[in-house]
């Protein structure tokens, strides 16, 4: 038998609006959660049942944006949403050499940050045809560590990497109504 926990929450708060500047909103969410896989609990249907092993998995991540809507003309409007999130997991196993001590074999330590920007414009040329273009920008930040050992006291690094990465992605996209139930999407996104 495993033991587990989940939260979570999120929000969307609509900023009273007005034409000359657009329409704001503020959103997140939030989240955790974690399961303990313990050794001499652990049944034969678990997936993960080791009864010479404790194993302890948590989770998490957050999402903070702003998202700008203004209308330009009377039926086009752009959208701009700036976010950013965070990630988390963390893994850490225990092994039982014996029948009276416990080790930490395995720790495992994954963080992610990310930078979002996405901005286009959509405009509406008729009933049947819409189109809308625009660009994401978006930039990660990632660290990850992983370490084991077996019964020696000194941890082996098997993953330790930092490092950033940055894309910007331009899109442009097309939709035609043919009939009310069957519409065509045609466009391209870029990388």
């Amino acid at each position: 038998v495993s033991q587990s926990r989940y939260r979570a929450l999120s929000f969307k708060f609509d900023l009273p609006s007005n034409p000359k500047y657009g329409k704001f909103s503020v959103f997140g969410i939030g989240a955790y959660s974690y399961i303990n896989f313990i050794g001499k609990e652990l049944t034969e249907q678990d997936l993960f049942a080791d009864p010479y092993s404790d194993r302890y998995v948590k989770s998490g991540f957050g999402i903070l944006g702003l998202k700008h809507t203004i209308n330009v003309g009377t039926d086009a409007y752009v959208r701009t949403t700036l976010a950013g999130s965070s990630s988390a997991s963390l893994f850490d196993q225990y092994d039982f050499p014996d029948s009276v001590n416990r080790l930490h074999v395995t720790k495992n330590r994954d963080y992610t940050n990310t930078f979002r920007l996405n901005s286009y414009y959509n405009k509406k040329f008729s009933a049947k045809l819409n189109m809308r273009a625009g660009i994401t920008a978006e930039m990660f930040h990632q660290k990850s560590n992983l370490e084991d050992r077996d019964s020696a006291e000194v941890w082996i690094p098997v993953r330790d990497f930092k490092g950033a990465l940055g894309l910007i992605k331009p899109f442009m996209q097309v939709q035609y109504a043919i009939h009310p139930k069957f519409k065509v999407n045609v466009g391209f996104h870029g990388m």
